[in-house]
């Protein structure tokens, strides 16, 4: 277990509104000159942020919301997180996309640069299967110290079926993403495909907090020289007050491995250094719960009359247990940028 005070950096940039709403009806507030998309018969805006995937949502835990058709979002990000094999520290700068199709359709990617540096010597420790071992994220690291590698693309899409913006009393939506086995057998890929499904489920209540939640599983393809574990994903998050330019963050979130260990399946595997992997590596699940402050402002950029800006500051602390979960240990964040039509 392991707390640390994390601030992170992202900058997101929309070719549109980054709220997840549809617009309002014809007799709504006219008063409301910012262009901002709002909820059915409502006159006041609800922000919304792609998570760390690029698609709609609080933080890291997604919110049902799609992005109205023909809005985009865009982001940059860093963040840094650990993993228990090796006590290995991720450092990573990513980007991500999305647009919504038909007010429904939510089509989004990420893409990530990162660097490994593993923090026990040497790199493996045959007898040590919980520390000394080969991670399920990034089984091909074998070294102290890598430089930036890419990471594999990651696609995905967010149905909306049902959508407060549309005047039902919650929000629904499945989403399915697919990593892709690019970058080859370096410490950033697993040289293998994987693919994630959830189930989100979200809603304002009061018109002061914004609560979602989601159930999910990966699944997790094995190169032929491990055999890697699935997972079970859940997380819960709430906004809060869902309105104000002053906004907290707090979510819950984790995954729970089908599978006790990452098996190496043509030992030896040899670490640059010489040294051999264990035949096993011990996994456990993993959570993060991750608090945070937002605030908003809003103000028009300079030479762009018909855009302005929304920044948001976050300072948080995560309080994490260092396994295989994608999130695990610290997480840098967060500064964030987004831009909107002004009408």
């Amino acid at each position: 277990m392991r707390t640390l005070l994390w601030v992170c950096l992202l900058v997101t940039v929309s070719v549109g509104v980054a709220n997840a709403q549809t617009p309002a009806p014809q007799n709504s507030n006219p008063q409301n000159k910012e262009g901002e998309l709002v909820l059915q018969g409502d006159t006041t805006p609800r922000p919304a942020l792609p998570t760390y995937f690029g698609d709609t949502g609080l933080w890291f835990v997604p919110t049902a919301e799609t992005l109205p058709s023909g809005k985009l979002s865009f982001s940059v990000y860093r963040a840094n997180y650990d993993d228990r094999q090796g006590l290995t520290d991720v450092g990573t700068f990513g980007i991500t996309g999305a647009i919504g199709i038909g007010n429904r359709l939510e089509v989004f990617g990420s893409w990530r640069v990162s660097r490994f540096q593993r923090n026990i010597s040497p790199v493996f420790v045959p007898s040590d299967t919980e520390f000394g071992g080969v991670a399920n994220g990034f089984p091909f690291n074998r070294d102290h110290w890598s430089k930036n590698l890419g990471e594999p693309i990651v696609i995905g899409a967010k149905f909306g079926i049902l959508s407060q913006s549309r005047g039902n009393g919650m929000s629904l939506a499945p989403r399915v993403m697919l990593k892709f086995p690019s970058g080859g057998a370096t410490a950033a890929s697993t040289k293998a495909f994987a693919t994630r499904i959830d189930l989100i489920a979200s809603g304002e209540a009061a018109g002061k907090f914004e609560l979602s939640g989601l159930v999910g599983y990966t699944g997790r393809g094995s190169p032929d020289e491990f055999d890697l574990s699935n997972g079970f994903n859940w997380g819960v998050g709430a906004g809060f007050p869902s309105r104000s330019p002053l906004r907290a963050l707090v979510e819950f979130e984790g995954e729970s491995l089908t599978g006790d260990d990452v098996s190496v399946n043509n030992p030896p595997f040899t670490a640059l250094d010489g040294s051999i992997a264990p035949l096993l590596s011990e996994l456990s699940n993993g959570s993060a719960f991750n608090q945070g402050v937002w605030l908003r402002s809003w103000r028009p950029l300079p030479r762009f009359s018909t855009i302005s800006a929304d920044a948001a500051v976050a300072v948080a602390r995560t309080t994490a247990s260092a396994s295989a979960v994608p999130f695990s240990g610290a997480k840098d964040f967060l500064m964030i940028l987004l831009p909107r039509s002004s009408g």
